[in-house]
């Protein structure tokens, strides 16, 4: 009998922000043994991807199955499901390890969390975080369930529904409109499905700074960092829209700048979906940078074959580097 191999792992539990899920349990089976996220009546809604709360496991085997009971608050709903693990891809990415930019050695990290997430509709998605990136390993749809009760999640809790809980203690703490939405037209279904497209693109070149590191924060809920400084390259290649970009560059005067840079969520999809004709077409987003009497000033574009597409932000903050001496 092959002998198994352990690995260290964990689990975290998650929701989109505004759109609160509660998990009675999900446990991640693996042969031997289960681990699971912190589960309870509280929920989360702490963005799609982000996990919460976990606690420190031993090594063990890697997971084949993932076992779930939630609810929906903003549907008032309990879903359940039975999903098969991608143990080809996870088993790759926990081999493989990445580099640990936190190390001065750069020692490979073999670590990960499973980040487990809700959605309104039914969604679980499941992602593989490291130090350097968060990729996505499942996506399911789970079957509605009429058999879990606000008892079952609080036993010790008022002699209330599951509805009324939902409706008492999450959507009334919404802002107002949200539960406005969920009046009138009720959850975007769909939304988290329509956030899983790809396009083949990269970060262009910067025109009179060094491009030094990149990090995005990915509407599909991966993530992915570059330094360019050292070990990675800037190639196209599928990725999904950003709603966070951080840069980080040298100018011509040897001084070093990061930048958080928030995109405007219609702006980005509209750029993109103009910038893409046809299936193999590919893009660039380019940053145009200047700073002038110590206030910097980015624009972010799109950029195709044929056009410049502008991208519109929400807010950006730019950080100057201390010297090393």
């Amino acid at each position: 009998m092959k002998a198994l191999k352990f690995y260290k792992w964990d689990v975290e539990g998650g929701a989109p922000k505004n759109y609160p899920g509660i998990f009675y349990y999900v446990d991640f089976i693996y042969e031997g043994g289960s681990k699971s996220a912190l589960a309870g009546a509280a929920g989360f809604q702490n963005g799609w991807g982000w996990g919460g709360r976990s606690k420190t496991e031993r090594p063990s085997p890697l997971p084949h199955r993932v076992i779930a009971v939630w609810v929906s608050t903003t549907e008032k709903q309990a879903y359940l499901g039975d999903f098969e693990l991608d143990t080809v891809k996870i088993k790759e990415i926990f081999d493989e390890g990445e580099i640990n930019i936190n190390r001065y050695d750069r020692a490979k990290n073999h670590r990960f969390t499973f980040k487990v997430s809700t959605a309104p509709g039914g969604v679980l998605a499941v992602w593989l975080e490291g130090i350097m990136s968060q990729v996505e390993v499942g996506y399911y749809k789970g079957t509605k369930t009429d058999k879990v009760t606000w008892k079952d999640l609080a036993p010790q809790g008022a002699d209330i529904t599951l509805k009324e809980y939902c409706q008492d203690y999450f959507i009334k703490e919404l802002p107002i409109e949200i539960q406005e939405q969920l009046a009138t037209t009720g959850p975007p279904f769909g939304l988290w499905d329509s956030y899983r497209k790809k396009y083949t693109w990269h970060t262009a070149d910067l025109l009179s700074q060094n491009l030094l590191g990149i990090e995005y924060y990915y509407y599909n809920g991966e993530k992915e960092t570059t330094r360019l400084e050292e070990f990675d390259s800037n190639t196209p290649k599928q990725r999904a829209i950003p709603y966070q970009a951080w840069l980080r560059w040298k100018t011509p005067a040897e001084k070093t700048y990061d930048a958080d840079i928030f995109f405007n969520e219609a702006s980005i999809f509209e750029a993109f979906k103009k910038g893409y004709k046809e299936k193999e077409d590919t893009a660039a987003i380019f940053y145009e940078i200047n700073t002038v009497n110590n206030k910097t000033d980015i624009k972010a574009y799109l950029q195709n074959k044929t056009e410049k597409i502008a991208i519109k932000t929400d807010s950006i903050n730019v950080y100057r580097r201390p010297e090393r001496k």
